[in-house]
């Protein structure tokens, strides 16, 4: 027996997911976060903290602050990929459209010269 999720079930944990790294992101990117942190190195050089730990803490958050950046990074990325393709498929649509009305302008444009050489033709035989 799998203990796999459905499908509904996966996109509902990627969407929670992604929302999550997004949100990181933007906490960890904001001016309360700049204040947290320099107050926390503050009151850590303060009371003489061991400044071994401090660099441990500091790399890990590094490391997680970048994968929830790359993260966001990806999902602006699709996003902007799907836009473009939604786009890229209303544009076809466009063209494809514009396609059928010159074909038929065309036809259109066929039927008036013919009229216009059988008016020469008839001028011709009138001389």
């Amino acid at each position: 027996m799998t203990n796999q999720l459905d499908p509904n079930q996966q996109q509902k944990s990627k969407i929670f997911f992604s929302k999550s790294a997004v949100i990181f992101v933007r906490i960890f990117g904001s001016w309360i976060s700049v204040a947290a942190h320099t107050l926390i190195f503050a009151g850590w050089f303060i009371f003489r903290l061991d400044i071994e730990k401090l660099l441990i803490i500091v790399s890990i958050e590094a490391i997680y602050i970048g994968i929830f950046i790359l993260m966001a990074e990806n999902i602006e990325t699709a996003q902007r990929e799907h836009l473009q393709e939604i786009k890229h498929q209303k544009d076809m649509a466009v063209i494809k459209q514009d396609i059928v009305v010159d074909k038929e302008s065309l036809k259109e444009l066929g039927k008036v010269h013919q009229k216009v050489d059988q008016i020469k033709k008839i001028i011709k035989e009138k001389e």
